[in-house]
Order: structure tokens, then C-alpha cells, then sequence
């Protein structure tokens, strides 16, 4: 673990630029990678944090981080954000927009019976 901070902080030193560490589908981790995450994160706990992290995940990620075992990594996040779910109206314009950029089906979007795929 020292290592890796060690890294970090040498990469920022380096290029003068912050390191930004990405973990998508951050639900899924264990809690041992959670730890790790926390023991990153604690290096220098007096100075700057050697990178800035970003957890992406479900929300069961949030549920997760809020149990006690993890209030020290929960304690560390600045900002969180939460993306609301979609209404039917949403998910059909994401869906024909999305269909659309590939430009090689036809989808028909009913309210009542969701998608139908009609080809052409």
C-alpha cells in the first residue's frame, strides 16, 4: 500500500498534475478493496490526499459505505451525487436516441407494451 501512494504522490510530482482514479462499478467491490481504497486515502491524512478518487456504482455502494465498518472511507467523501431514476418518457428518449445514433433498426416505443422491433 505504501507503494502504490508512493506512486501516486511521485505522478502528481512529476507531471504537476492531479492523479484522478476512476473505479466504476465500485459496488461490486470486496470490502478488503474497499480497505485498501481507505488505506490510500489515509496516507498523509494531515496534507493533500496523493489522488482524487471517483466511486461509480449502484446504490447499494452508498448503502455499503454507511455501514460502520467503513465510516472512516464514508467520512472522506466530499461530494456525492445520485442520478434519479429515468420516467417512461426518459427511458424511451434515451432509448430512441440511442437506437437512432446506430441508424440500423426501427424500434416502435408503446407505452403500454414497451418496445416492439420492427424491421425494415
Amino acid at each position: 500500500m505504501a507503494q502504490a501512494a508512493a506512486l501516486l504522490a511521485a505522478e502528481e510530482a512529476e507531471r504537476h498534475r492531479r492523479v484522478v482514479i476512476i473505479i466504476d462499478e465500485a459496488h461490486l467491490l470486496t470490502p478488503a478493496q474497499l480497505e485498501e481504497i481507505r488505506l490510500l486515502t489515509n496516507s498523509e491524512m494531515d496534507s493533500a490526499s496523493p489522488f482524487a478518487g471517483i466511486l461509480v456504482g449502484q446504490p447499494t455502494l452508498s448503502r455499503q459505505l454507511r455501514m460502520g465498518v467503513f465510516a472512516a472511507l464514508d467520512q472522506r467523501i466530499a461530494t456525492r451525487y445520485t442520478i434519479k431514476p429515468m420516467d417512461l418518457a426518459e427511458s424511451a428518449a434515451y432509448l430512441i436516441h440511442h437506437l437512432g445514433s446506430y441508424n440500423q433498426n426501427l424500434w416502435m416505443l408503446d407505452r403500454r407494451e414497451g418496445a416492439t422491433y420492427l424491421p425494415h
